[in-house]
């Protein structure tokens, strides 16, 4: 769980502020969709209602059977919520997502370089390995700990999370650089929204069906830090247009709460 938060405040801040960063150095303003920004953003927020009820709940309910079904049945509502925005995204309201075909008309001749096959066998193939990686990574963070004097919290929310994601966090910057912010932020906030709304209630639902307690109880700071950096990305995104100037406002947040967990 905490790297899954870790790598929400990752998506959100790192990343993020490093797109907008990199991308201002190239381009002095850049431009963005606010209304598909908007559903994302608005989908954030539920994400961190979801686990704040959990949380709040287990202050003033002192039986965890309870607070395990709270968590379930957030979990349904979060999922379901997804399915939502799939449908949302891919079938109802999909010019919300598509970029400006204007700023895109120099690269309408580009030819895919890869069959629509072979990059589904790659794509396959290379999660295989990412998550046989993943999981040696995430077992060896106690002798890591040890030999470093790094603190779990440190290395879940921090190191994980950008080991785990470098990829996608260069790719992310590497389109910003080419101005096409839409695609950007679709991979930097839309992998944060995917993470929040999917993976951590599909984890919740999947622990239960194997009969393990998994809840979405966080401790409170981790709270904190999750919906203050939901709310900071509203306000930088909100506007539709981003310099280097908002993107080092995102990554300063985020390397305060990488020094908090580094004392934690």
């Amino acid at each position: 769980a905490t790297s899954l938060l870790g790598s929400i405040l990752s998506n959100l801040l790192l990343v993020l502020g490093c797109c907008m960063l990199v991308g201002g150095l190239y381009h002095k303003v850049q431009r963005f969709s606010t209304v598909s920004n908007q559903a994302h953003t608005a989908l954030l927020f539920l994400a961190v209602i979801g686990i704040a009820i959990p949380t709040s709940a287990s202050h003033v309910i002192d039986d965890p059977s309870d607070i395990l079904d709270i968590s379930r049945v957030s979990a349904v509502v979060l999922l379901a919520c997804y399915l939502c925005y799939l449908i949302f995204q891919l079938k109802t309201h999909t010019h919300m997502f598509e970029e400006d075909d204007e700023e895109d008309g120099d690269e309408e001749g580009e030819e895919p370089l890869l069959a629509t096959s072979t990059g589904i066998l790659l794509l396959g193939i290379i999660s295989v390995l990412v998550a046989f990686h993943c999981e040696y990574l995430a077992g060896s963070i106690e002798e890591v700990s040890s030999q470093t004097n790094l603190s779990h919290a440190f290395l879940g929310m921090i190191v994980l999370p950008i080991a785990g994601n470098a990829c996608e966090h260069l790719a992310a910057v590497v389109v910003a650089a080419k101005n096409k912010m839409d695609l950007s932020l679709g991979i930097a906030v839309g992998s944060g929204l995917q993470i929040s709304l999917f993976a951590i209630p599909f984890i919740v639902l999947v622990s239960w069906a194997i009969g393990k307690d998994f809840s979405l109880q966080v401790d409170p700071f981790s709270l904190l830090a999750l919906l203050f950096s939901v709310i900071h990305c509203n306000f930088i995104t909100a506007s539709g247009s981003s310099h280097w100037l908002m993107g080092v406002a995102l990554v300063a947040v985020y390397i305060l709460l990488a020094a908090t967990y580094y004392y934690r």
